[in-house]
Parts: C-alpha cells; structure tokens; sequence
C-alpha cells in the first residue's frame, strides 16, 4: 500500500492512497485507490461571480482475472466499482471589475454521491482477433439545500447505465485496426442547471470509433481515428449567469492523428517525442432540411510535448 500527500490544480489534495495485491500472476491484480481532495477558487465571468469551496472524496475498487477457457480461448474479465462524493459551498452575485456589485444570486450548500459498478470482458478467439464486451452503471443523487429560497432545494435520485462493444484486427504484425461504440452520460450541474430545471434528466452521449494503429516503424507509433459522439439533449448557456437551455439533439464529429517517436528506450529513463491533431465539427440534429451548427466547440486542436518515462 502506498499513500502520499501532495498539491493539484486549484487546491491541494489532502491523501491519496493506492493498495494492489495479486495471486500467483501479476496479471491478476486486486486493485484499490483511495484520495481525497479539497478545492478553494472564485471564476469572474462576464458580470457574475462564483466563489466555490469544494471537498471531493472517493475510491475505486477493481479486479481482473485472465486465463483460457477450454485451454483454447484466451479471457480477460474485469470487474470493479467507484464511490465519489462532492461536498460543496457554491456563491454567485453580479460584479464588475471583479467587485461586488449586488447581492448574492445564488447561495447554497449541497453534496453530490454517485456509486458506480462495471464489468469488461475482452477474448481473442483468434490470433488476430479481439473482441471487448463491458457495461457500467451509475446512480448519483444530490441533497441540496438553497439558502436564498428554501423551496427550491431539488433532490435529485437518478441512475445511467452504459454499455460498450469493441473489436480489434490485427492483419500484419505492428498493425491494428479497430472500431468501438460506447454509450455515456454527463450529469447535471446543481447550480447551473438544477436550480433553473430541477427535472433536468443526464445528459445522453453515444460514441462510435474507427481507426488504425500503427507500431511496424521502429520507435515510432502511429494512430488515425475517426468518430462520432451523438448528445441527447444538448445545452446551450447564452451568456455567463443565464440559465443553460436544452436546444435539441447533437452530433460531434471528428477526426484525430497521433504520433510518437521514442528517441530513448528504458523503464525509467524513456524520452519520446509527441504529436496530436484534431480536426471537430458540431450540429443540432432532427432540425429539419438544414443542420444547425453548434458553434462552442473548438474547431481544432493541436499538441506537441516531450515525454520522459515509458510509453
């Protein structure tokens, strides 16, 4: 077991910890992480102002056998679940030049549990064939409470369940090529959305995956991909402080390329230079002759970095 104490982005987090034990293969780790973490800030936008103190914890635990069925088929199984909780104080009031300027808008205090399970199942009926079969579950509730309207303290009691499928094929040695579906869901921000829609349901993604990865070239990797991902009830906020509104069904689509070049091999020594590109489009959907696009998204994105560690 091991445990540390160090700093994240916008606050500190206070412990993490991660425990693993094995039977007689490493392969077949019981894994556990623990962390808890705290998080102070203000977000000046526009002409309002939100001052956020935030304590997360949570844990996840998981376990994964391998082995062969009938000594022929190779098997992996996953399985595991996660406990996250949000325990948040959260202000809003209008402002100008990052003053204060009026009264508190918002004022509330409320914590946020989602418990989720999952499972995975991946087998190589052939050499050059994988297939992956999982599935996750997720219930989250909220227990709010308003200071400025008592009433309106939404208690929200909701579960997701999100299944995907995958395959992989590799024709030569070094070259694999795949396609994926998976489902998700994104959920509600209490002060966002649920205090202006407190029947606001998860937000819906269906994403489906094509691509090609590369590793023939020495000390080089090589990853082409297209995809889609479909929003159920895409949200759209006007201006900063406004309530964010349901516009109707999306889809993104987009293209990505990666590559890497080791320029130095070793556990703990490795130096590999970095690339990506990605190429994204967004429009409402089941609007009629014309798609409207979405505008909010970037349309490109761009990264080169040097890594120092393995691949």
């Amino acid at each position: 077991m091991t445990g540390k104490f160090g700093t994240a982005s916008g606050g500190i987090t206070i412990f993490t910890s991660h425990r693993q034990s094995s039977s007689a293969a490493s392969t077949q780790a019981f894994d556990t992480t623990a962390y808890v973490s705290h998080d102070s800030f203000t977000r000046w936008a526009g002409q309002r102002a939100q001052i956020e103190n935030r304590t997360t914890l949570g844990g996840t635990v998981r376990k994964v056998w391998t082995g062969n069925i009938g000594n022929a088929l190779p098997i992996e199984l996953l399985i595991g679940g996660d406990y996250r909780t949000d325990l948040v104080d959260a202000t809003q009031y209008p402002s100008a030049d990052q003053h204060q300027i009026g009264g508190d808008v918002v004022g509330l205090a409320y914590a946020a549990h989602g418990v989720g399970a999952f499972s995975q199942i991946q087998v190589k009926p052939l050499d050059w064939l994988k297939l992956t079969v999982g599935s996750r579950y997720d219930h989250f509730f909220y227990d709010v409470h308003n200071h400025l309207d008592s009433v309106n303290s939404p208690a929200i009691n909701s579960g997701v369940w999100s299944p995907k499928v995958g395959i992989a094929v590799t024709p030569i040695k070094g070259v694999e090529l795949y396609a994926n579906y998976g489902e998700g869901f994104g959920s509600p921000s209490v002060v966002d959305d649920l205090l202006s829609n407190p029947a606001l349901q998860p937000m819906k993604l269906v994403s489906k995956e094509v691509g090609i990865h590369i590793t023939a070239l020495p000390r080089t990797s090589l990853l082409v991909d297209a995809w889609t991902t479909d929003i159920a009830n895409e949200s759209f906020q006007a201006a900063p402080g406004l309530p964010e509104q349901n516009i109707g069904r999306s889809r993104r689509s987009g293209y990505d390329v990666e590559a890497r070049y080791r320029l130095r091999s070793g556990e703990a020594s490795a130096i590999s230079l970095f690339s990506n590109l990605g190429i994204v489009s967004a429009h409402l959907i089941d609007q009629g002759p014309a798609a409207i696009y979405v505008p909010y998204p970037s349309d490109r994105l761009s990264e080169f970095a040097v890594n120092f560690g393995p691949l």
